[in-house]
């Protein structure tokens, strides 16, 4: 992973602290429930290995899990995200910023594109989550609307943080 070394393992914690002690409390309603964990996820390095993201994943879900009381739901839907965020690196960024292993942040892939990267993972994410809450199609229409309303705060939430963390900082 290049870079410094200090800014993963920061925001590794800043995610887990912000959703664990702030977004799992806030009273959003029902139908929103933001998660901005998967922003560790989408902001690795394409060049990280997929095993390397796959076990850094199971590890930030079953964090999130233990502190959340979730068991379980947490890491199946945050390795599912890992799983497809190659894919949603070459649909989003590009075939060649996937290769040559850049980092999705605004500054140099592209305020636009890291948005709908985000996005992609934040809507993978959530469907996988309340799919698997739900496990009926019973409440499908609820669902979906829960899927909707949840990935587009999750999205824009990473949006901005992203900004905060990397913003303009290494725009050359």
């Amino acid at each position: 992973m290049r870079g410094r070394a200090w800014e993963y393992p920061l925001l590794f914690v800043v995610v887990v602290l912000l959703q664990v002690l702030l977004l799992d409390n806030l009273g959003l309603g029902l139908y929103v429930v933001p998660q901005i964990y998967i922003l560790f996820i989408a902001m690795l390095p394409s060049r990280t290995p997929q095993a390397a993201v796959l076990l850094l994943a199971l590890v930030l879900g079953a964090v999130v899990d233990a502190l959340s009381g979730t068991a379980g739901l947490n890491v199946i839907a945050v390795l599912t995200t890992a799983f497809c965020r190659p894919w949603a690196m070459r649909v989003t960024l590009g075939a060649d910023a996937a290769r040559e292993g850049v980092v999705a942040v605004p500054s140099k892939a592209g305020r636009g594109r890291v948005l709908r990267y985000l996005t992609l993972l934040a809507w993978i994410q959530m469907t996988v989550y309340f799919c698997f809450e739900v496990l009926t199609l019973r409440y499908f229409y609820l669902t979906m609307i829960k899927i909707a309303a949840s990935a587009a705060v999750s999205a824009a939430l990473c949006y901005l943080c992203a900004l905060l963390f990397w913003g303009g900082a290494r725009a050359k």
